[in-house]
This record gives structure tokens, C-alpha cells and sequence, in this order.
């Protein structure tokens, strides 16, 4: 599903400021007369000497507006809105707006639309229907996606919620690496640096996030009682099917950002990802998933294999020896087995990382392919192998499957975007 989404719309030429140079800049005036708020950045002063009083006063000489950030309300949920004047960077002055569309036309988002028009258009109603001005000076034609969320989940029994966090921690690969978060948060693991320029991946706990919105909306109401729209979607966020539907999930959110899509070679104009997304589904192929597979592609190669119980060293070794063995005139040998198994046998008593640091890098890299593929254990717990984790014993890469044909339940409507 698509969880978030940024967009830029930019203003038809006549109602923008412009220089000899061509740069372009907000009329804030303007903004103010459309029902924006408008405020002073930063103001000069000068002392002046008034005659008529025969004193000095201090006199403004120049000023610097900005439009601080906005959240229109909704039924359901804000959408932030800023404009941004031109800088060296964007030589055009352009409108921001962010928000979660799923939250928008139905009140959460334990899931919702996969569609990049439906869930743009209802973030643009919503602008157009506070601000109705704006379909007359906004080009909509030059609307860029500059972010986007794409979650799946994975049911897995909340027994083990806290202890696969933990677990995820540990695991790097590829560019992936591993958390530098590790003692924040007990129900979240950033995969990534949250200050990527290209993605940021998470996994966390949907239950315990939406247990925080509804104690959030509570709160708000002690406040103010006669908030009707938070009243509103406390109920959408207390209805049983929704709580238990959330119960088990463990989401895995990817954020790309502008400078992953450009990599990738993904358009830059909102009405060119909507086109790309219509012929992928008369394909029967979905673009959300696309994205996302990419994305934590690095995470499903490590926790992918069979799964075996790595603590019990015998089934280990047994396993070695099944697929490593040669056959001599004084009879079977099992050399290459034993050099596997002490390899094996490191990891288990210096973890992961230590043996991978003092050790020649292919070495390492063909053992490691040996063992997994031999045992059918993943690169994700031999990570986490620690001789007094119960981690080990917990087979996630049994446990967790991403099915895309199950993230929403059977009553799944949806949601209207014309009219918010």
C-alpha cells in the first residue's frame, strides 16, 4: 500500500514575481489574499532621524516572507502544505503537500489503495476544496512526486513481535546494514540511516503504533470534547475487525525518495507514474510491489533458507557431512565438513561480525555459502547466533512470509477520493 506521498504543484506563470534573469518568485502578497498565512522571516531595521519629532527612530528597511507549515483538516486525518520560494537549487517557487492518503479517505492506515492516482487526487481535493483558488493559478500538469511509502506486512505471531525486532537488527547485506538504533526502540529497526538522500527502510509493530494514534486521539479529546473529526476516527480506530486485523502484523515500510527514483529511472511528473502504473496493470503487474521488492530485496536475501534449529551443533555437522564428503581408499572423509563446522563453530562462540572482520574476505564469503547452502539456514540467523539468545531457536525465516494477496481483509472497500 502507499502510506505516504509528497508532492510539488507549481503556479501558472502569470502569478508569479520575475527578475531580468528569468528566476521566478512567490507573490506572498498574493498568498495571503488566497488565505495562506504569511509571515516575516527575518526583518532589517535602521535608525533614521525623524524631523518632526527630533528624535531617532528605528525605521523597517527590508523584510523576508515565508509560509510557515499548514495542516488542512479533513474528515479523517491533516495534510501538511508549505510553499517554497525559489532558491540556487529550484529556480521555480512550488507548493508542498504531504500526507498518509490512506489515513485521508479512511480514517487509518492498517491498509489501503495501492493507486498513485487515487491517493494523489484525494490529497489534491483536499487542497482545492480549502483553498478552491487553486484550481484556477495551479499548472497540474507540472505535479512531481518527489517521496513516497510503500508498506507490506507479515504476520507473525505477537509472541515474538519484540524478539524479531531484535533479531533484524543484526542483519546487513548487500546495502543494507545493520541498525544503529539498536537500544532506542524496542518496536521499531531502522535498516537504514534515517537520513538517507535515496530510502530509508524500517520495520516495526503495527499494533503498537496504532495503540499510540489511539491514545493520541484520546488525549486530544480530553481537551477539546467537541472535535468531531477526531471523534470520528477514534471510532474508525476502535472498531474490533480493525484491532484485529493490526494484532499480528509487522509492517515494512520503504520511504524512496526523489534522488532512489531517478536512479532507478522512475519519472519525475505525477501524471507520467500514473501512466507507467496503468500499463503495468494491464500487465497484471503492480508498481507498488515493484518498488518495494526492490527495496528490501537485500532483507528477504538474507532471511531466505529452510531454517534449522542452529544451537544444536550435531544437526549441524550431520548436515555438513551429508553434503561434504569424498570417498578415498581408506574410506569416507569428512575434511572439508570439519573446516566448515569450526567455521560454523567461530561464529557461534565470536559472532557474526568479529569472525567476518578477522578473516580473509573470500575466505569468509565461501564458507559462509557452504554452510547456508548445506544447512538451509539464512545469512539473517547466523547474524543473530548467540549461545545465550533465544533468537536462535525461533525459526523467522519460517515465520515470516510477506503475502501481497492477503494485506487487506475481506471487508476491504475502497475509499472514495472525489469529494473529500
Amino acid at each position: 500500500m502507499i502510506d505516504k506521498l509528497k508532492l510539488s504543484l507549481f503556479l501558472k506563470d502569470e502569478h508569479v514575481l520575475k527578475i531580468e534573469s528569468g528566476q521566478q518568485f512567490l507573490n506572498y502578497p498574493l498568498l495571503n489574499i488566497w488565505g495562506f498565512k504569511v509571515s516575516a522571516r527575518s526583518i532589517e531595521y535602521e535608525e533614521i532621524f525623524n524631523a518632526e519629532v527630533e528624535e531617532m527612530e528605528m525605521t523597517e528597511i527590508s523584510h523576508q516572507h515565508q509560509h510557515p507549515w499548514e495542516s488542512l483538516p479533513s474528515s479523517y486525518s491533516g495534510l501538511a502544505v508549505k510553499w517554497w520560494d525559489s532558491n540556487s537549487l529550484i529556480s521555480h517557487p512550488r507548493l508542498e503537500i504531504k500526507g498518509s492518503p490512506a489515513k485521508l479517505m479512511q480514517g487509518h492506515n492498517v491498509f489501503g489503495s495501492t493507486s498513485i492516482e487515487d491517493c494523489a487526487q484525494s490529497m489534491i481535493n483536499l487542497l482545492c476544496k480549502t483553498h478552491p483558488i487553486l484550481l484556477e493559478v495551479i499548472n497540474f500538469e507540472l505535479t512531481t512526486l518527489d517521496l513516497m511509502d510503500c508498506t507490506y506486512s507479515a504476520v507473525l505471531p505477537s509472541k515474538y513481535h519484540v524478539d524479531f525486532i531484535s533479531f533484524l537488527r543484526n542483519i546487513s547485506n548487500g546495502q543494507l546494514r545493520k541498525s544503529v538504533n539498536t537500544n532506542i526502540y524496542e518496536t521499531t529497526c531502522y535498516l537504514t540511516p534515517t537520513d538517507s538522500k535515496r530510502r530509508v527502510l524500517k520495520a516495526y509493530l503495527k499494533q503498537t503504533e496504532m495503540m499510540k494514534d489511539i491514545a493520541e486521539l484520546k488525549k486530544g479529546l480530553e481537551k477539546n470534547p467537541f472535535d468531531t473529526n477526531k471523534r470520528e476516527r477514534l471510532k474508525i480506530m476502535n472498531d474490533p475487525r480493525l484491532l484485529e486485523f493490526a494484532e499480528p502484523l509487522v509492517r515494512f515500510e520503504a520511504t524512496v525518495k526523489r534522488d532512489w527514483m531517478k536512479y532507478y529511472k522512475y519519472p519525475r511528473m505525477l501524471r507520467d507514474w500514473i501512466k507507467l502504473q496503468r500499463r503495468m496493470q494491464e500487465n497484471d503487474e503492480c508498481l507498488i510491489e515493484e518498488i518495494w521488492l526492490a527495496s528490501f530485496n537485500p532483507m528477504l536475501e538474507a532471511l531466505s533458507g529452510e531454517g534449522i534449529n542452529m544451537q544444536n551443533e550435531t544437526t549441524v555437522h550431520n548436515k555438513l557431512k551429508i553434503a561434504f564428503f569424498r570417498d578415498t581408499k581408506r574410506g569416507r572423509t569428512y575434511a572439508k565438513a570439519d573446516r566448515i563446522f569450526s567455521f560454523y563453530m567461530r561464529i557461534v562462540n565470536e559472532g557474526y561480525e568479529k569472525v567476518y572482520n578477522t578473516m580473509d574476505p573470500s575466505t569468509f564469503g565461501r564458507l559462509l555459502k557452504d554452510l547456508t547452502e548445506a544447512t538451509g539456514t539464512s545469512k539473517a540467523q547466523l547474524q543473530n547466533l548467540r549461545t545465550d539468545s533465544e533468537s536462535n531457536v525461533v525459526l523467522f525465516c519460517n515465520l515470516i512470509k510477506v503475502d501481497f494477496s492477503t494485506q487487506r481483509p475481506d471487508w476491504y472497500e475502497t475509499a472514495k477520493v472525489i469529494g473529500l
